[in-house]
């Protein structure tokens, strides 16, 4: 429990299949393990320590998640599956930079001052959503190479992600 946790008290197991780690915003040494809807509450010496044991458990729990699912199904999503989830990704992402481009020509040719604020806001809104998908799918490209390193060794990118940020545009990722 909680207050078991502020007065030092240590004991028991958790399992990690199917867990949920939590971040609390109390301070910056505690985190939370949710499992078979039980709360568990732990703290670190600092909060370098907590992000150590996050990292270390999220591995895990996605370890034994694969091994559960291939267990289970007898497949396991390849990087190959990752990739073209990635290209959907892209593709429904260039159909939007697309569609962004034709506000322009809405507010061009919109006569009534309130309406075309409405569209104006809406562009604005659309674009800092492009921008956050961008972001998303460099991150995910990122992630791919964390989660799948070239012969057990994380391999960080030798070159930054390109990323236009003029709008609309499209993102170069990283090969």
């Amino acid at each position: 429990s909680k207050d078991k946790m502020m007065r030092g008290s240590r004991r028991g197991c958790v399992r990690l299949r199917g867990a949920v780690i939590g971040i609390d915003d109390e301070d910056d040494s505690t985190f939370t393990i949710t499992v078979d809807q039980k709360t568990f509450h732990f703290q670190a010496r600092d909060a370098d320590e907590r992000e150590k044991w996050i990292h270390a458990l999220e591995g895990t729990i996605l370890r034994h998640t694969l091994q559960l699912r291939e267990a289970e199904t007898g497949l396991v999503p390849s990087v190959q599956d990752f990739d073209k989830k990635l290209a959907e990704a892209d593709a429904y992402l260039q159909i939007l930079i697309d569609q962004l481009k034709l506000f322009d020509d809405k507010i061009k040719d919109c006569k009534d001052d309130e309406s075309r604020r409405k569209i104006e806001h809406l562009k604005e809104t659309t674009c800092s959503m492009v921008e956050s998908i961008k972001h998303c799918i460099v991150l995910l490209q990122i992630a791919k190479s964390t989660i799948n390193p070239v012969d057990g060794i994380y391999q960080p990118p030798l070159e930054p992600p390109v990323v236009n940020t003029t709008m609309p545009t499209q993102t170069t990722l990283p090969t």
